[in-house]
């Protein structure tokens, strides 16, 4: 054993750990898998598409009957009601 150094240290040192490393070091799983480029670009735009909110719905594309019912009965209303003087140049509900 390495003199003056704590056993962790001593053991990091020692010439049977110095070289390559040793299969129970990997636990069994290789260390590095090359993936194929066009697969890997599949998933991630997979993964991409995936996250991607739905696009939020304009007021008017979730509209009911009844509330389109009332819309033109109401821009009806503002348009029989709207006067326009030209005279003073201006317009106001009646």
């Amino acid at each position: 054993m390495v003199q003056g150094l704590e056993p962790a240290t001593a053991f990091a040192l020692s010439p049977s750990h110095s070289g390559p490393m040793e299969a129970e070091d990997c636990d069994g799983l290789p260390m590095y898998i090359e993936d194929d480029e066009e697969e890997a670009a599949a998933e991630k735009q997979k993964r991409r598409q995936q996250s991607q909110k739905p696009r939020a719905k304009l007021p008017w594309e979730d509209e009911t009957p009844e509330g389109k019912a009332r819309r033109e009965l109401r821009w009806a209303m503002m348009k029989k009601l709207y006067e326009y003087d030209p005279k003073t140049r201006s317009g106001y509900y009646t």
